[in-house]
Order: structure tokens, then sequence, then C-alpha cells
């Protein structure tokens, strides 16, 4: 795979806690008391992970609970296994939630979702176009009735929302709305993430040495009670082993990635 800039996943990150299971997906923050009616997640397979509905969510990821009309997010953070530069297939899911016959036009007949932003390692796909085929308010498969939101099928639809040679190094994550349902819902949409290179701490396009003196350097400074020597965008891309601190372990994580480059190796900080 063709080594692409690696940004960190910092909603995901911020919003994972301690008692977050392996297998599990972030609530909506705020709620109005309305019963949930469906639990959205993305499905299909990226490098070599894969998803097939909401219990497979792994915990930096996040799944939406739909509990009304709202914008929602979903984030399939892919960190640990180093994502892809090939897609065959790949939508989101809404599933219904238990008690609900169907998350589909059969029980809501005026239900609509729309697919409003695609962001793909924290950075919004600006030109991306969705098909007039790429949502399906009606959809099963010998089950209860689901929507789906395509990004690409090469499997049955023929949908290419998303090009097959998308680069996914870190996570990818879409906002959507639903409509329809007669009451307001709870969004979990998060802030829009501060897109940045894990290990280019001088956001010159290169990660090198000086990337990594300037990680000493702030260790260093911060150790001796002298104040950090960073802004908040180069501590991000600092800490490159995600430990929530910048020390000589990061520092050497990025000398070692830029000898792997000189010498025509392919290397990652996962």
């Amino acid at each position: 795979m063709t080594m692409k800039k690696m940004f960190s996943a910092v909603v995901a990150a911020a919003t994972l806690s301690t008692a977050a299971a392996s297998m599990a997906f972030n609530a909506n923050a705020e709620t109005t008391g309305n019963p949930v009616l469906g639990t959205a997640s993305f499905i299909g397979m990226i490098g070599a992970e894969s998803c097939w509905g909401p219990d497979e969510v792994n915990a930096l990821s996040t799944a939406a609970t739909i509990n009304g009309d709202a914008q929602y997010e979903v984030v399939w953070d892919v960190t640990s296994s180093g994502g892809t530069d090939t897609l065959q297939f790949l939508a989101i899911q809404i599933n219904p939630a238990e008690g609900v016959d169907n998350f589909a036009s059969w029980t809501f007949p005026d239900l609509a979702v729309t697919l409003d932003e695609v962001w793909i390692d924290n950075v919004l796909v600006e030109d991306h176009t969705v098909s007039e085929s790429s949502i399906n308010t009606a959809y099963t498969e010998g089950g209860p009735g689901t929507t789906r939101l395509y990004l690409r099928d090469e499997w049955v639809t023929g949908i290419e929302d998303l090009a097959g040679d998308t680069v996914i190094t870190n996570n990818i994550r879409v906002k959507f709305t639903v409509s329809g349902l007669g009451v307001e819902g709870d969004s979990n949409v998060t802030e829009d993430p501060v897109a940045y290179t894990l290990g280019d701490v001088d956001s010159d396009g290169n990660i090198n040495s000086l990337d990594a003196s300037m990680v000493l350097t702030e260790y260093a400074s911060v150790a001796t009670n002298q104040g950090s020597t960073l802004d908040d965008t180069q501590k991000l891309a600092s800490d490159v082993n995600i430990d929530g601190k910048i020390d000589a372990l990061d520092a050497s994580g990025i000398l070692t990635y830029y000898a792997m480059t000189a010498t025509g190796q392919t290397p990652s900080f996962g």
C-alpha cells in the first residue's frame, strides 16, 4: 500500500472513555427522552477490518442512536489495522431498534435521509457527490427493513461515490440527516476535527529529524517547568504513539519512521 499522510483520530480519541468496551458505540450526549428507533453504523470492509453492524463497532469508532429528526454522524477508526487504499463495499446501515419492526419507509412512510458530509482522515471530501440510488430507505435481505447510505458497492448496485482506490489511513466520518420521523431527535455530531499529519510537527510536509528535535525540546521544556514550546496542533502531531504524552518515545518513533523512509521502506506509526 502506498504510504499517504496519516491523520490522528481527534474526534474518536477525545470521546473514548476508560469504560468503553471493545465492542461499543458512543451514546448521544444529550437526550430528549425519545425512545431509540434505530442504530446507524458503517458496514463493509476497510483493509484488515470488517464491520457488519453496531455490535461490531470498535471502541474508537462511533455509531449513532437514532431517536428522531436530526443530523447524526458515524465514524470508523482503523488506525490499529493500517487502513486501505482499496475499497469494494462501504455503506452506512440504520437498523431498527428492539421493538421497532423496520427502520424503513414501510414503518415510517415520510422517512427521508440525506448524506451531508464525508471526512477521510479528518479532511472534508469537498467534491463528494451522492448518486441518486445511493440512499435506500427500503432495504431488506431476508430480515427487518433497514436504511442504507452507500458510499461504494462493487458487488450489487455498482455505486461508485467513493473511488475504489480511496486511501483511508486513519478514519472515515460521515454526517447524515434523518427526517420524517415526526419527532425531534438528539444529534450526536461533534466538532469538526483539526487536520494534521502525525509526526510532521513543523507542518512542512516531511517527517524527519527536525520534527524529532521539536519533540525533544518540548519534552525537556515541560519536564523542567519552563512551559510548552508547541501549539495545540503541534502537540497532536507530536504524540505519535498516541499515549497522551509527548516524550522521548515519540521522538524515537519519528526518527525510526524517518530512517525507514530513507531506506525505501513503508513505515507507519500504527
